[in-house]
């Protein structure tokens, strides 16, 4: 029986080895080279290579938006000393106090690899090291905590370093470098990041750059942003390779998020180039591991391109400052902030080249690089504290408006084309014109004007006068010219988020018949109603008569071909309505004749009063205050200067708004003119300085 039971073992066991033997003989055989590369694959890390991003510059070659070099702080897990070292301590030791960070810590490790820190490794921060990174770099303990934790759950995995800090100046990375130099596992390397050389200036044209989004990271993938078909020359399955271009490698890319880094993202991002390394794990005399790498192959990332543009640093500076100074002798304490809001385009009328566009307040797109501060975008994004003063809101084209008075040049151009008026047709201004049994319509004069024709009209800007032309010309026919000089459409600039303006709608009655409305064919006619504009609009309108009636597409982006549409104007009511415009700035009695005048050059113009009848401008309700608490009385007008320069060979139209802050003869039209004299003198210095002949 015993002998029996000895020969079942035997025989149970000398078949389970021929079952090892036969399974080892066919993996060995038929499995090898599929195992083999199973082993080589997991050693197979693809990495990828930023390209550079392309510049942006103005149109003299300064840069704007530039990459410059950068220092980031690295750890390798494999490397860090766990053991015998007075910067490693126990982690649970630091968080034993809270059972909340604990929690935390078991959430990001994991319950395997807490269990491995606390039996095996036993490897934490302490107090006095993260203190010493603190006093290098302004991270509170821990943050600087976290990201090691986070780093090393992601990275022991993979065994490749992974960045600690980021963006650091190089007086920061020479810091750390001394403080750090004899700890293994940590090392400063290069990177680079985006720069705006010029800070707050031209920040809502150039915009901003930010990372991926989860969605975006998908996105991304699925179309092709990186090269997939690399991924054959190395045997990865299509998961393996979407698990390497997950979103914590995509996620680390930068995209544009508003502005021209927006517009233009697929031009100056560049292409990413790959990188594949295999990883081998070597064991020196003394026991310890570490991993060397062998390329495989590379491909090299595409240079992104440089953006060239229209503008002129020199001019936008100028603008700023004098928006900013303007605000800042105008304001007092208790009047509302809303009044240091504003904008100014100017751009050439011939080409519709952008020269400057400023829209007060603004930021500074340095800010908004990570870590960001949450009071940064606060005021740049949400304008939580101060609803009406987003400073990342680009009012000249995202602001809309009703126009006032500066209107009333295309409302006489109307009326000359369609011949009901010509410069010699007069109407009576009393203070008042009564229609029907409502209350008057009043102008600004409370006395009148008495008789006038188109050249004193725009002079006094009476509204009376155009009170008549609007009757006239009646709400139809308003509607078409205002299209046909921009209004109430995008103007197709290369930004993101214009806005299209709004125009007056016709009514009918339920027998398709269209309703006559006195009110507001009276009241298009001095740019008030449901009429709304942007100050780029304006810009590129008043340019109209400038250029002898030609409609330009403004843009931002240098182009060798010049677009505009010709809208056949009759060039001789072109020269009426200019006249009307020159006495406004340039005769005693103009509303801007006494704070607009410029000296040495004629300046084409018209000021405007834009009431908004304690309403603020339209954009989104979160933005707006809370109008309630406040009187109608206590808003006053927007104050609007409109026009170009010099009469007799224009190089700049412009349109200048600032909000609630009152006339545009007393406010807006000493923006210009100091404006427009640094320019000026500037244009005068650059011709002096080129070559004769």
């Amino acid at each position: 029986m015993f002998r029996f039971r000895i020969k079942v073992l035997l025989v149970v066991f000398v078949f389970t080895i021929l079952i090892l033997f036969g399974r080892l003989s066919f993996l060995q055989i038929f499995k090898g080279n599929s195992i083999k590369d199973q082993v080589r694959r997991t050693n197979i890390i693809e990495k990828r290579i930023d390209p550079i991003r392309g510049s942006i510059v103005d149109r003299n070659g300064i840069a704007l938006a530039e990459e410059v070099p950068s220092f980031n702080i690295y750890f390798d897990p494999l490397k860090f000393p766990f053991e015998d070292n007075s910067f490693i301590l126990e982690i649970k030791k630091f968080h034993k106090n809270t059972a909340k960070k604990s929690r935390a810590i078991k959430r990001k490790l994991g319950s395997l690899l807490i269990d491995r820190l606390s039996k095996e490794v036993r490897i934490a921060l302490s107090d006095r090291a993260l203190k010493k990174f603190h006093s290098v770099i302004q991270i509170p303990p821990n943050e600087v905590f976290k990201r090691f934790v986070r780093i090393y759950t992601f990275a022991i995995k993979r065994w490749i370093p992974e960045p600690l800090l980021f963006n650091l100046s190089f007086e920061e990375a020479i810091l750390l470098e001394i403080e750090y130099n004899g700890v293994k596992g940590l090392k400063v390397a290069t990177q680079t990041i985006r720069s705006y050389p010029e800070g707050n200036s031209c920040a809502h044209l150039v915009g901003q750059i930010q990372h991926l989004s989860e969605d975006e990271v998908g996105y991304l993938t699925k179309n092709g942003y990186f090269n997939q078909n690399q991924r054959m020359l190395i045997n990865l399955t299509n998961e393996e390779h979407q698990y390497l271009l997950s979103k914590h490698e995509l996620s680390n890319l930068w995209v544009g998020r508003t502005g021209l880094e927006f517009q233009y993202n697929k031009l100056m991002r560049g292409q990413s180039g790959e990188q594949c390394l295999e990883r081998i794990l070597i064991k020196n005399s003394d026991g310890e591991v570490s991993p060397e790498y062998i390329m495989l192959y590379e491909i090299p990332p595409k240079l992104g391109r440089n953006i060239k543009l229209t503008i002129d640093i020199e001019l936008q500076k100028i603008v700023e400052e004098e928006m900013r100074k303007s605000f800042k002798s105008t304001i007092s304490e208790r009047e509302f902030q809303r009044k240091q809001v504003g904008a100014f385009v100017a751009l050439n009328p011939h080409t519709g080249e952008i020269l400057a566009m400023s829209s007060v307040p603004d930021f500074n797109p340095n800010d908004l690089i990570p870590p960001i501060n949450s009071d940064v975008v606060d005021d740049v994004i949400l304008g939580i504290r101060r609803p009406n003063y987003i400073k990342g809101l680009n009012r000249g084209i995202r602001g809309h408006y009703p126009p006032g008075s500066p209107f009333k040049m295309f409302v006489a151009l109307m009326a000359l084309e369609d011949k009901i008026i010509t410069d010699k047709s007069r109407f009576t201004c009393s203070g008042s014109l009564q229609l029907g049994t409502g209350r008057p319509f009043k102008c600004h004069s409370n006395f009148g004007h008495q008789r006038l024709n188109i050249y004193k009209a725009l002079k006094k800007s009476c509204n009376i006068f155009f009170y008549h032309l609007g009757l006239k010309l009646k709400t139809r026919r308003q509607i078409f010219w205002s299209k046909q000089f921009g209004f109430g459409q995008k103007t197709g600039i290369d930004l993101p988020g214009e806005y299209r303006g709004n125009l007056p709608k016709i009514k009918y009655s339920g027998t398709g018949r269209e309703i006559s409305n006195k009110y507001v064919d009276s009241h298009f006619s001095i740019g008030q109603v449901d009429l709304e504009v942007t100050p780029l609009q304006m810009a590129r309108g008043i340019s109209i008569f400038a250029n002898g009636g030609y409609l330009v597409y403004p843009h931002l982006k240098r182009r060798r071909k010049v677009k505009r549409k010709n809208l056949n104007l009759n060039q001789k009511n072109i020269d009426i309505v200019v006249e009307g415009m020159f006495k406004v700035v340039n005769e005693p009695g103009g509303t801007a004749y006494r704070k607009g005048r410029l000296n040495n050059i004629i300046m084409i113009g018209k000021t405007g009063t834009a009431d908004i009848g304690g309403f603020p401008v339209r954009a989104k309700p979160k933005w707006q205050d809370p109008l309630y608490r406040y009187s109608q009385k206590s808003y006053e007008p927007h104050a609007w200067f409109v026009g170009f320069a010099p009469r007799s060979n224009p190089v700049i139209s412009f349109a200048c708004i600032s909000e609630y802050s009152g006339h545009g003869g007393d406010i807006a039209a000493p923006i210009v003119k100091r404006i427009l004299e640094r320019y000026f003198k500037v244009l005068k210095i650059r011709e002096d300085k080129k070559p004769k002949g």
